[in-house]
């Protein structure tokens, strides 16, 4: 088992849980049931139609697919030294690889890690 935990700005505000919310109710309990699977199976998932590696200089980060038609998107980090993914980013996949949203969770995870002291 892994913790889960939703990323928290330096404003207090959570953007994958706010994200969540405005789903639609089908969308919202599909993700639900993909992000207590990643909590109960971790990396296990790995390159399954649910999770893959994000490409890039990061390691430990993930792209969690879910939804109907697997549109929505989460960024995820692996936080090794407790044990937990941290949800940085949410989308709803559009046509083709969305850069900016990837980019803006790459941004994200930088802000986290900045205070984590790694």
């Amino acid at each position: 088992m892994y913790f889960i935990e939703y990323y928290i700005d330096e404003r207090g505000r959570q953007p994958v849980f706010e994200w969540q919310e405005g789903l639609d109710i089908r969308n919202e309990s599909i993700i639900d049931a993909k992000i207590k699977k990643l909590g109960e199976n971790g990396l296990m998932l790995l390159n399954t139609e649910m999770l893959d590696v994000i490409k890039g200089d990061d390691t430990d980060f993930y792209e969690l697919k879910g939804g109907l038609n697997r549109q929505c998107r989460i960024a995820v980090y692996q936080d090794k030294r407790r044990n937990a993914f941290v949800l940085l980013h949410g989308w709803l996949k559009k046509k083709g690889r969305d850069t900016q949203n990837i980019e803006r969770a790459r941004t994200i995870l930088h802000r986290y890690l900045s205070t984590q002291g790694e």
